[in-house]
């Protein structure tokens, strides 16, 4: 059985998948995150029918947990409701998303003050803070072909990517830290399963690439006009780690 705890090397995401709420496991890691003070909030619930959200802001993760038939959650679920559905096997993991504080911090700000959108306290995402999160080896066999300087060239039309012309480079696990860029994580993983997002009509809306086989998708700080161009040089906004092989959805 893997162990989700935080070692020196950095924190494997990936081992969360599958526990439910009310898992001695998923208590373990947040007690080894969480600062030691007592002073943590309780994770904010979004409940739904098909799908739960438990959104511990105060370190930057929201985890994502299917509800198994019969069960259909709704909005009136409480945290103690929902562990002990979790303690009859109704709850698994089965997605997690870590926010980039780092990038939200050094986002440029609006020429125009008055335009900048207000954030309320409960939208903030604070730092994570068990870096580096250990993303999975690629799956894809190596290659000496050199890998390109750019996150990617635009999606095409079938959100599928085109043949691979960036081949990984290493079988070890990747340290994914706040300043890795899109040319890094490309280096690793070869050319996307999946991308997308980048459209000059949707500015706020960053390029996202998507591994399918690792279960990793990527949101990056580059949208609008260009985006795919300086996507290479662009940190990332949001990770999404989910079941290796099974597309995420998102996006």
């Amino acid at each position: 059985m893997s162990t989700v705890m935080p070692t020196p090397n950095g924190t494997d995401l990936h081992a969360l998948l599958g526990l439910s709420p009310s898992s001695p496991r998923l208590a373990a890691f947040l007690s080894r995150v969480e600062p030691d003070d007592n002073s943590c909030p309780p994770p904010e619930v979004k409940a739904y029918a098909d799908i739960v959200y438990l959104n511990y802001r105060h370190i930057g993760l929201s985890l994502s947990f299917e509800p198994l038939p019969p069960l259909r959650p709704s909005s009136s679920s409480t945290l103690d409701d929902l562990r002990r559905e979790g303690d009859n096997g109704r709850l698994k993991c089965t997605g997690l998303d870590l926010y980039n504080h780092d990038d939200a911090a050094r986002a440029r700000p609006p020429d125009d003050k008055k335009k900048a959108p207000r954030q309320r306290p409960d939208d903030r995402w604070e730092p994570f803070p068990a870096y580096p999160v250990l993303l999975p080896a690629s799956s894809s066999p190596s290659s000496s072909a050199a890998p390109p300087s750019t996150a990617s060239s635009p999606p095409s039309t079938d959100d599928t990517a085109s043949p691979a012309a960036t081949a990984p480079t290493s079988h070890l696990p990747f340290p994914l830290q706040p300043s890795t860029t899109g040319a890094a994580l490309l280096t690793h993983f070869g050319e996307p399963t999946r991308k997308g997002g980048g459209s000059s009509s949707t500015p706020g809306v960053g390029i996202w690439t998507e591994w399918t086989p690792e279960g990793v998708m990527v949101e990056w700080a580059s949208s609008g006009l260009g985006a795919w161009d300086k996507g290479g040089e662009s940190t990332w906004r949001c990770l999404s780690v989910f079941e290796p092989g099974k597309p995420s959805g998102g996006a």
